[in-house]
């Protein structure tokens, strides 16, 4: 059992957007911690139910063993600027969640 990461399936990209769910239609990549396999082993993706069963869930096959893999994932933040500098900005009403706060107090945002 792992928990996976799923992306759509794109090759010439380096930067892959996460999707939440499974998609139900295209092809996709579940990224995921486990054991090295050789590549194009096949792969089966299996769903615990609530009464202890396991039934399939998706098929496939592996891609690469690729630990450098990027998969970004989006949030959008919302506030007003009160004071804005020449590369920097103050900016008020952008926090309401104290885990947002926990969050971007260890990891400043600067680009």
């Amino acid at each position: 059992m792992s928990s996976r990461l799923y992306s759509p399936s794109t090759r010439n990209q380096t930067k892959h957007k996460m999707e939440r769910f499974m998609p139900n239609s295209g092809t996709f990549m579940a990224s995921f911690y486990a054991p090295i396999t050789l590549t194009d082993s096949p792969a089966m993706i299996f769903k615990m139910e609530g009464d202890g069963t396991v039934s399939l869930l998706s098929t496939g096959a592996v891609h690469s063993c690729d630990p450098d893999r990027i998969i970004c994932k989006r949030i959008v933040l919302s506030g007003h600027p009160c004071k804005v500098h020449k590369r920097s900005a103050v900016v008020r009403y952008l926090f309401y969640n104290r885990e947002d706060i926990a969050y971007f107090k260890t990891n400043r945002g600067k680009d």
